[in-house]
């Protein structure tokens, strides 16, 4: 491996106007540094270092400049390394040198250098071969001018570990045997080029001298070769090609470099063909080519153990082409080579020559450089957004507000499951957040931010995370978290107060990021970290000190008296909504890597005592642990009186349809354990809650935004009202660059992927008020702009009762460029505020004429299964985008007053029979929470009094009994076999989810089907299925074929998505035709009249936006 990456300086991947993997140090010396594009030793590029040298001071670093290594790399200590470069000067005074850095632990050690190269000189060679130190781990290459005065150039630099340096690389000319072209004009014609595919071909390469992996490669160019710039030969769809071409080499080399590729590869080991190589003195040399070894179909560039990914690109069919570099060790180095041919196999994979370069020394090629992808912004425009001017002009949307806030007096919880103002006025709350120190701003920040988020229809704000260890609203100077600072605090009350003058509700969290300390009595608290690993998460649920700290912050800021209101926080109406704690939960995927191991200790004697508890010793938890099989899920060893059942957490989200009922995966212990962290969390939410109302706070209270299993959202319903945060393609901030998903929603496979709005109509329950208390789909997304108009306009269908934007940072540095989570500065994100603000506060867009319930059994709510979203049968992927879902927790028997209920699937029980309309189906075949029986019929029949079911062989295993059925029904059948019946309010199908194997689409045929039977409001055709989803109120529409989202309703129209390929979309009386590729168009009434009645009309223009010179790293 090359250690020396861009050695010869020809990248910049990044644009930043320096070369990839290199940078300038000039020190304290006069120095100037520079990436030259003109003067170069091979290729087009150098870099130059002038005048470094400083005579009124005598230090080193005075008078040395120097390009180098951006980042050291591993060495072996003891280890032989070779470097070489070419150094070329003009100086009157001073020495060029090549250098060698060696480090140890992080500290300089030693540096060897060259033979320096001194006053005016042509390029000339400098080879270094030198041993590291013992102690060294690391080296960097320094390319030094010291003392100089003119100036030196450095190019085509190499370091390997070894005694032989990489050298003499030349191309071989392959012209005389190319028989074919990059592109290809027509596909199938049989005259090429490239596979004779069409426009899916090479002609991205670039010609020329090209440099990849440190290796330099002469492309030919076909202009000059008679249209002909490559070798290939017969395959599969081209048996008109030869079977063999020969090139002329002629030189002597310790390595050959073939940059090569396939079609057709087959899978890994198939052979495509062969390199014979003759030398002079007649003898050859056979190299094999076996795919995804020597060579990689160029649909999949990538690094094998033989050869590595060179030259990357794209066409008109994929983003992934490419070519990889094979580098041959030539066994017969004394001799030298005569010719080279190339053989097809014959057997099915097409061969393709490129290139071909020889050189001295050993195989070793550079690292890969990071690519990088800028956008084309032709056509594109400067953003500038004042952030620091509340005024609006013609969009002042602070009519929507009634200020001061609560003036209707304190938000209740109404009977249909809504938020009320004590007046009987409905709330419905639109808004954002703001985190850290941005819940403390100075007095004139407060203002300007009030007035600002009153003008764009703001009414809640979230005042979030300002318990954290980087803010300064508790005082961690004092050596505990127990105190709050006076001053932070008094900004908090103005910034509150301002708000409620401006008609702005808050939210208020208490336990967001708190970092305990050793002086709050926390054990372990000098480990304790503020992020998710190590911090208090899960731990603060059942640890008491934990728990009494919660409670005395809790009492401390909300028995605080604002002196800008005169109210105690207890006593503010403007105080809309509480949350206990942020995104905090038992059930979180593997919390044991997340809470320090003492913690981890404490769950597991809690485990064994509630084992205890439940079954009284060893004995009864066997016997509650035996299936009808008379399997016991308890391992010898394991006894809850001694504290040595396992508590295995990290399997809590397993698919246990297939799993062994005895061990640590048993259903019966992830079932059990799953209603043993309920019990825990309901615990400390009724602890809570009591310590809260005992205060004298009178506005709802949630327990926690993020739930992740069905009684994980059950505990939180103990609560009064649901919350969930959620994200489309929340990048991961912790990896530098950091990592996303850029995937658009409108294009997502609904039926198959959970989504922002899939997994936030999964925690919306009956009876219960919902607020998302965080939802983005953050930078640098290049789709977001789908975000806001999708989550209004399904917001209303779902008649959640609050949306809250994350996130708003009015102080920030660097405010004005775009972040994942600044969204006050991303026109793709905030020019839609206006929009969505309108569309949910007036209810422009009607709520869903159905309401769907998900059933949800004790036995269905206390089964471990994957979480609810990603489960494959899942309804909450399908439903949230025809009608209103909500959960319905019940024992046995459902009682609800739903359109249509639709079962979990989570277990096999559950009777329906007083349901309205009611969907059927287990996908489990488990009936009680403890997995010891499998039934998969017993639903059926308990919603169907007399129906008798029997079981039977494979995926539908699970039939209907037909002369059993209700009369009238329409059976419903599978292969001839009958698995299920239709009535007018029954659709009775067991095993329903086994037709997800043949059809991914499946739970959106059969709602689809049964609306239709049952005759439902606006109830879509069957060819929706999987491709179109339609809401039942006739507004929505989400085609992810073509990738659009419309809404359409007297007072707006949206069209949102890929538009650029759309047809016209005619949308009541507004008809769009959309140029840009991607782009979300709405006008929407401002004076609240129809749009073709409206004097005045928002029109929303918004596309794709980055930050000047982003790019996105493949």
């Amino acid at each position: 491996m090359h250690l020396a990456s861009n050695g010869s300086f020809e990248l910049d991947m990044n644009r930043d106007g320096e070369p990839d993997g290199w940078k300038p140090m000039a020190y304290r010396s006069p120095a100037k540094l520079a990436w030259d594009r003109v003067v170069a030793h091979s290729g087009g590029a150098s870099v130059r270092v002038s005048d470094s040298s400083d005579p009124s001071d005598r230090a080193w670093d005075a008078n040395s400049g120097r390009w180098v290594q951006a980042s050291q790399r591993p060495a072996r200590g003891g280890g032989k390394y070779s470097a070489t470069a070419w150094i070329k000067t003009d100086l009157t005074a001073g020495k060029a040198t090549l250098t060698l850095a060696w480090f140890g632990g992080g500290k300089w050690l030693h540096e060897d250098s060259s033979e320096p190269v001194t006053g005016k000189s042509d390029w000339a060679k400098r080879t270094l071969t030198v041993a590291a130190p013992a102690q060294a781990d690391s080296v960097a290459v320094y390319l030094i001018l010291n003392a100089g005065k003119g100036r030196a150039w450095f190019d085509d630099v190499s370091l390997v570990e070894g005694e032989r340096p990489v050298d003499n690389l030349q191309p071989v000319d392959i012209r005389a045997a190319c028989n074919t072209g990059f592109r290809d004009d027509k596909a199938g014609d049989g005259q090429g080029g490239w596979t004779d595919q069409g426009d899916n071909d090479a002609r991205a390469i670039p010609l020329g001298q090209q440099t990849w992996r440190g290796i330099p490669f002469d492309i030919v160019n076909p202009e000059a070769n008679g249209g002909r710039s490559c070798v290939a030969l017969k395959g599969r769809g081209r048996e008109d090609l030869p079977p063999r071409a020969t090139f002329q080499v002629g030189r002597k080399c310790d390595t050959l470099y073939f940059l090569h590729g396939c079609a057709w590869a087959g899978a890994d080991g198939t052979e495509v063909g062969r390199y014979v190589v003759a030398y002079a003195d007649g003898k050859t040399a056979d190299v094999p080519l076996r795919a995804g070894r020597e060579i990689v179909d160029w649909w999949k560039p990538g690094d094998t153990k033989e050869s590595v990914a060179g030259w990357r690109g794209r066409n008109a069919q994929s983003d992934r082409i490419g070519l990889n570099i094979f580098p041959w060790p030539n066994p017969r180095p004394e001799s030298a080579i005569e010719r080279i041919s190339l053989e097809s196999s014959g057997k099915g994979p097409l061969p393709i020559l490129v290139a071909v370069t020889t050189g001295d020394g050993p195989a070793a090629v550079a690292e890969e450089p990071i690519q990088m992808d800028f956008t084309d912004t032709t056509g594109w425009y400067e953003w500038t957004f004042a952030l620091d001017d509340p005024t609006l002009g013609e969009i002042d949307l602070s009519h929507l507000l009634a200020p001061p806030a609560g003036k209707h007096g304190f938000v209740t919880v109404g009977k249909d499951g809504h938020f009320y103002f004590q007046d009987g006025t409905r709330a419905r709350f639109f808004g954002t957040n703001v985190g850290g120190a941005s819940c403390t701003p100075d007095k004139k920040t407060a203002e300007l931010v009030a007035a600002r988020l009153a003008k764009y229809g703001v009414n809640l704000l979230r005042l979030h995370t300002p318990d954290a260890r980087w803010t300064n609203f508790i005082d961690y100077s004092k050596g505990n978290t127990r105190s709050l600072n006076p001053e932070a605090l008094d900004r908090y009350d103005y910034f509150v107060a301002e708000l409620k003058r401006h008609g702005i509700y808050v939210y208020f969290d208490l336990l967001d990021y708190r970092n305990f300390l050793p002086g709050d009595g926390v054990r372990d608290a000098e480990q304790m970290d503020t992020r998710w690993e190590h911090s208090i998460k899960g731990a603060s649920i059942f640890d008491r000190r934990m728990i009494e700290l919660q409670k005395e912050f809790a009492t401390q800021l909300l028995t605080h008296r604002n002196p800008y209101t005169g109210l105690r926080y207890v006593d503010e109406p403007a105080l809309a909504v509480q949350e206990i704690t942020n995104e905090n939960s038992l059930f979180y995927l593997q919390n044991q890597k997340l809470m320090l191991p003492s913690y981890v200790e404490d769950l597991r004697r809690l485990w064994n005592e509630w084992l205890v508890k439940r079954h009284r010793d060893r004995a009864g938890l066997a016997k509650a642990w035996t299936n009808a099989k008379g399997d016991c899920a308890l391992l010898p060893e394991e006894d809850p009186s001694r504290g040595t059942v396992l508590m295995p957490t990290a399997y809590l989200y397993a698919d246990l349809r297939t799993a062994a009922y005895v061990g640590e995966r048993s259903p019966a212990r992830l079932n059990a354990l799953t209603r043993f962290l309920y019990e825990l969390e309901i615990a400390y939410y009724d602890e809570m809650m009591a310590h809260l109302r005992s205060l004298g706070l009178k506005c709802p209270i949630t327990g926690t935004n993020q739930d992740f299993s069905d009684a994980s959202n059950f505990a939180n319903a103990r609560c009064d009202f649901m919350s969930r945060n959620n994200y489309w393609c929340h990048p991961n901030v912790n990896v530098k660059p950091m990592r996303f998903s850029n995937a658009a929603m409108v294009k997502a496979d609904i039926s198959k992927a959970a989504t922002l709005i899939a997994n936030i109509a999964s925690s919306a329950t009956a009876g219960k008020p919902l607020i998302v208390p965080e939802f983005n789909c953050p930078w640098p997304n290049e789709w977001r702009a789908e975000c806001l108009p999708m989550m209004a306009s399904y917001g209303r269908l779902q008649d959640w009762d609050g949306l809250l934007f994350f996130a708003y940072h009015p102080d920030r540095q660097g405010r004005d460029a775009i972040t994942s989570f600044g969204t006050q500065s991303d026109p793709s994100h905030w020019a839609q505020i206006p929009l969505a603000a309108l569309i949910f506060h007036r209810g422009d867009l009607t709520p869903a004429r159905n309401t769907i319930h998900v059933g949800v059994s004790a036995a269905d709510c206390f089964a471990a299964r994957p979480q609810r979203t990603a489960d494959r049968y899942s309804p909450y992927r399908v439903l949230p985008f025809l009608s209103k879902v909500r959960n319905a927790y019940f024992e046995d028997a459902y009682q609800g007053e739903a359109d249509v209920v639709v079962a979990s699937g989570h277990s096999a029980a559950g009777d329906y029979r007083q349901a309205r309309r009611a969907i059927a189906f287990a996908d489990s075949p488990f009936t009680d929470a403890l997995a010891s029986a499998a039934d998969r019929g017993l639903s059926a029949r308990q919603t169907v009094a007399g129906l008798r079911t029997r079981p039977a062989e494979g995926a539908y295993d699970t039939e209907v009994l037909p002369d059993s059925i209700p009369p009238g029904s329409q059976l419903l059948e599978r292969a001839g076999r009958p698995v299920g019946f239709v009535t007018d309010k029954l659709y009775v199908f067991p095993s329903a989810s086994a037709d997800e194997s043949a059809d991914a689409t499946w739970l959106h045929r059969l709602y689809l089907d049964a609306a239709n039977r049952w005759k439902l409001p606006a109830a879509a055709p069957l060819s929706d299925a999987g491709n179109v989803f339609r809401s039942d109120t006739g507004e929505l529409a989400l085609d992810r074929q073509r990738g659009v989202f419309t809404a359409v309703a007297p007072n707006v129209v949206i069209a949102t998505g890929f538009l650029g390929k759309a047809d016209t979309l005619t949308l009541g009386p507004v008809t769009i035709t959309c140029k840009t590729p991607f782009a979300s168009i709405s006008l929407v009434s401002l004076d609240g009249k129809p749009l073709d009645q409206s004097g005045r009309v928002l029109l929303t223009a918004v596309a794709r936006a980055e930050n000047t010179g982003q790019a996105f790293l493949r």
